[in-house]
């Protein structure tokens, strides 16, 4: 066998090998494309079953409701009642020197 034969025997082998890669890539990214088309339809279907729950409430009524019905929110804002006051109260006082003691 020449080896001119040899070397195109071997080229033909990468194209194949190459092309069987380029199908799996590309069926892989298909796979993904469907999974991803199933999320966003699963989505799609949570999102109108909200709006049908809701009866067409703006949304900031909803979260408004949620937000006051949660100890965690309501610890939160009297945190940041006492962090905004004792702010407003060290604004108002007067600059301490540096000087030690």
């Amino acid at each position: 066998m020449p080896e001119h034969d040899l070397e195109e025997v071997r080229v033909n082998i990468a194209q194949a090998f190459l092309g069987e890669i380029v199908a799996i890539v590309g069926y892989a990214l298909l796979c993904v494309a469907v999974y991803k088309l199933f999320q966003i339809d699963s989505h799609l279907v949570e999102i109108k079953s909200l709006l049908q729950k809701t009866g067409g409430k703006p949304a900031s009524d909803l979260v408004t409701a949620q937000l006051e019905s949660d100890s965690a929110t309501e610890y939160a804002r009297n945190l940041l009642r006492a962090v905004n006051a004792e702010s407003q109260h060290s604004e108002n006082e007067p600059a301490r020197s540096a000087e030690p003691l």
